[in-house]
């Protein structure tokens, strides 16, 4: 029996110290670039019971799947090595929290944001706007205030029709006052797509507010205006912009048409010809 225990003891200590080794031989690995031994050996520790909870293993093994990223010669061990990287940095934290590798995690992190973001961008031109999305949220995942990585993920969420998404993303650059009148235009495009017609007008309206010289954020809200019979209101609008483009004859036929309807709804006849006067004269100029 005590040989038995002493069998045990040494079989278990066998196994410890081997799956140490391993954790060990995998930076080896990595440091003479040999990817692909490194990765076998770190991925049976960190599926081992002696070693599974090391913060070193999960460490070494998101060194080891960063690199793999766009490796000439490993970059097809894995599909998505910069997920497992970004995976096996987080749980070396959770495992340790205030361990020894935490200061390099950090860095790594904020390297694996870049690398994460350079990603998305390519994944967006390539057309995979699912792959593209997931990309810039990883980076808002390591750094929520990453500008850049709002905004595009709001333009890939407009692509994948998740209105609901982009239209957070939009809003969360407006809260952080980073205002430019293309992200009022976007938000309130999001908005209205989602069905949130109001709210799309609302965010059109507070865009003027700071932005009152906008020509695009002047025209949005004038096809507001017209469909739901603000006419008194759009025409206003329709002159400002008519000021700003006086060539268009598309704002003249507009106004012109404006003019019409207020003409058709008019109680009086001497208010009726009056509008019919100036819709007459819109609809010439337009010509």
């Amino acid at each position: 029996m005590k040989k038995l225990l002493v069998l045990l003891l040494v079989f278990f200590v066998s196994q410890s110290y081997s799956q140490k080794s391993n954790v060990r031989a995998s930076y080896n690995y990595l440091k003479y670039d040999q990817l692909d031994k490194g990765k076998e050996v770190i991925d049976e520790a960190i599926a081992n019971e002696q070693t599974k909870n090391s913060d070193m293993a999960w460490y070494y093994r998101g060194l080891i799947y960063e690199s793999m990223y766009k490796h000439k010669t490993f970059g097809n061990l894995d599909s998505n090595p910069l997920k497992v990287a970004f995976d096996s940095y987080k749980k070396s934290l959770e495992i340790a929290p205030k361990g020894e590798f935490v200061e390099e995690i950090a860095s790594r992190l904020k390297i694996l944001s870049v690398t994460f973001l350079a990603k998305g961008i390519d994944e967006f031109n390539a057309k995979d706007y699912s792959g593209s999305l997931s990309s810039f949220e990883t980076v808002l995942k390591i750094s929520p205030e990453d500008t850049s990585a709002i905004f595009n993920a709001g333009l890939t969420a407009d692509k994948l029709n998740n209105f609901s998404k982009s239209s957070e993303y939009y809003s969360r650059l407006i809260d952080m006052k980073l205002y430019e009148a293309k992200k009022f235009l976007l938000l309130s495009n999001a908005l209205k797509a989602k069905g949130d017609t109001a709210k799309a007008l609302e965010v059109i309206i507070n865009g003027r507010k700071i932005f009152p010289d906008d020509y695009p954020l002047l025209l949005i809200q004038i096809n507001f205006y017209l469909p739901i019979g603000k006419n008194k209101e759009a025409i206003e609008l329709l002159k400002e912009a008519i000021s700003k483009d006086t060539k268009n004859e598309t704002l003249y036929f507009a106004l012109g048409n404006t003019y019409d309807n207020l003409r058709a709804s008019s109680e009086n006849k001497a208010g009726a010809d009056d509008y019919f006067s100036l819709a007459d004269i819109a609809y010439k100029k337009a010509i």
